[in-house]
């Protein structure tokens, strides 16, 4: 096995945590469509885009709004970089989600 230099490390910890997340809730999503839950699909993937946004507007403010980081945003999705420089984040609540098929 090759060593991994520590600093770098913590950075593949992370990304390997947010691809096992994301793939979770993709299946879990998939799931519910291939069910016919459109209902239950929506209000997941509603909820993790509210989440996303959060996530963003705090990272975004621990980095100090890095101007390359906001004009990457901007390049990508002026429209979300507007609504959360503007301070118009989604309130996180907590949900469930059920298929009764």
């Amino acid at each position: 096995m090759k060593s991994v230099n520590p600093d770098e490390s913590g950075v593949y910890y992370t990304q390997a945590m947010l691809a096992f997340a994301h793939y979770t809730s993709y299946k879990q999503i998939k799931d519910f469509m291939e069910k016919g839950c459109y209902d239950a699909a929506l209000t997941d993937v509603r909820e993790m885009q509210n989440l996303q946004m959060n996530l963003l507007s705090e990272n975004l403010k621990r980095a100090n709004n890095d101007l390359e980081l906001l004009e990457y945003i901007e390049f990508r999705n002026p429209e979300l970089l507007k609504a959360i420089m503007a301070g118009h984040i989604p309130e996180l609540r907590a949900y469930t989600t059920t298929c009764p098929r």
